[in-house]
């Protein structure tokens, strides 16, 4: 999966090659994301506002954290 970075040390992330994984960014600029059709791939906000992402148990969804 490509993890994409922005300028303002969010994250953002691109779905992956098998399309499993996708999040998308709220009106607030935080990052929410979505669960595919197979649940494979959940993110949590933090405390903060920042995105993490969760490994799933296959391995596919990789962390993410924005720069701060």
């Amino acid at each position: 999966m490509m993890v994409l970075t922005s300028s303002t040390g969010q994250c953002k992330s691109t779905t992956s090659s098998t399309g499993q994984c996708k999040s998308t960014k709220s009106s607030t600029g935080q990052c929410k994301s979505t669960t595919s059709s197979t649940g494979q791939c959940k993110s949590t906000t933090s405390s903060t506002g920042q995105c993490k992402s969760t490994t799933s148990s296959t391995g596919q969804c990789k962390s993410t954290f924005g720069a701060q």
